[in-house]
């Protein structure tokens, strides 16, 4: 075997080696502790079905922070779908201390005003932590409820 092909042998044996230890580290969930947890609450379609907006509430141990996300996808779940991408994201007012006891969503209302137009209503005093903006041919509207679900 010439110098060029055993090193070549060489660096492939290496390449592999590493790709066992990291399966097998990934494999038994050492070092890849879920940091988030993610509690769906809704799903609506547009009205063709094209495209599917999806809230999801999640917490994050770094912050214990409960916060909103509604995604935005090819007319299928978040999670199946070919492209995704986030339409609105809001810190949660209510407390996530552990002894609260209690697990409520935001209230939002998602209401697709044609297959193109999504619109995101939200409780008045809600902290948004995105923008209004179009993507993927879709243009994403916020409106902030007044008295919202009293």
């Amino acid at each position: 075997m010439k110098k060029w092909q055993k090193a070549l042998v060489g660096f492939f044996t290496v390449v592999g080696a590493l790709y066992v230890v990291l399966m097998v580290v990934f494999s038994l969930g050492l070092g890849t502790e879920a940091s988030c947890t993610v509690y769906p609450v809704m799903a609506v379609d547009s009205p063709t079905g094209k495209f599917r907006d999806e809230q999801a509430q999640e917490i994050c141990k770094k912050d214990n922070r409960l916060t909103t996300w509604v995604w935005l996808s090819e007319g299928r779940s978040i999670d199946l779908g070919k492209t995704k991408w986030s339409v609105f994201h809001a810190a949660s007012a209510q407390s996530t201390a552990k002894d609260a006891g209690a697990y409520e969503p935001l209230r939002l209302q998602l209401l697709w005003l044609s297959d193109s137009e999504l619109q995101i209503s939200y409780p008045q005093g809600t902290e948004v932590m995105h923008s209004e903006r179009s993507e993927y041919g879709v243009k994403v509207s916020y409106v902030q409820m007044v008295n919202y679900g009293r």
